[in-house]
């Protein structure tokens, strides 16, 4: 029987956490907000959630990471949400950059059946941003895409949200239920409006929910995570972490001392 010592048993026990976070399911609709981080002087966004470890959802046509929320958000009334938020942790960027983002993709509209570009009755996905400027996102295009999130704190962390909210352009307040998906990039710059100092993201994958249950959106969200009749392969930033994980298993190996077992 092989004992091992409780420190390495520990790290042990939280590799096989992730581990079981990678393998489960990527179809989870509760909202996780996105975190950021540096790749060298890029903005980036994790793909695991910093505080509990969970996964990112992708999208698997595009690549990009998936974030959800609901618009039927109890502090924001039936048609808005501040969901997903965005975080880093300390010492992740300069204290006082801005944290920006910019709208890059016509709204998808999921009808139940499939995704498609086009809507029921003219209906659009506004943002407010911190400035309380307002970014509109429909199938025909975007009007004003960039706006500002927050500025960063003096530990060099951020933890923000700004408001999402849907309607209907033709004002008669009509709105058809279902999935709608949006895409953003995110960057930095020196002060509201200055010169980039963390260049742009790749785009991230935002898909809200309005009056479906929690089954038909996770219907809507499977066809883009795990399509039917499609072998989907796991992301290249995935793979980066498995890598990671691996070189750490491999390290405690090495230092891995005979002492620490007793066979019986």
């Amino acid at each position: 029987m092989l004992s091992l010592s409780g420190h390495t048993a520990h790290h042990l026990l939280t590799i096989t956490i992730l581990l079981t976070g990678f393998v489960s399911p990527l179809v989870n609709a509760q909202h996780s907000d996105i975190w950021l981080v540096l790749d060298g002087n890029q903005t980036a966004v994790s793909p695991i959630d910093l505080e509990t470890l969970s996964p990112a959802k992708v999208d698997w046509a595009s690549g990009n990471l998936l974030f959800t929320g609901d618009f039927d958000d109890i502090g924001q009334g039936p048609t808005a949400t501040d969901d997903p938020g965005f975080q880093s942790e300390p010492g992740t960027f300069n204290a006082g950059a801005i944290l920006n983002f910019r709208a890059v993709e016509a709204l998808q509209f999921w009808n139940g059946t499939a995704w498609g570009n086009t809507v029921a009755d003219q209906e659009r996905i506004q943002i407010v941003d911190a400035l309380s400027s307002i970014t509109s996102i429909n199938t025909a295009g975007i009007i004003s895409p960039e706006g500002a999130i927050d500025q960063i704190a003096g530990d060099g962390s951020v933890h923000q949200h700004v408001d999402f909210s849907i309607d209907n352009a033709a004002g008669s307040g009509a709105i058809a239920s279902g999935a709608y998906r949006i895409e953003l990039e995110l960057y930095l710059t020196d002060g509201v409006g200055g010169p980039i100092v963390h260049s742009t993201s790749q785009p991230v994958s935002l898909v809200f929910n309005y009056q479906l249950t929690a089954s038909e959106f996770a219907s809507a969200i499977n066809q883009l995570t795990q399509p039917q009749g499609v072998n989907v392969p796991i992301p290249g930033i995935m793979l980066f972490f498995f890598a990671g994980l691996l070189a750490i298993i491999a390290g405690f190996s090495r230092s891995f001392n005979p002492r620490d077992k007793e066979l019986s």
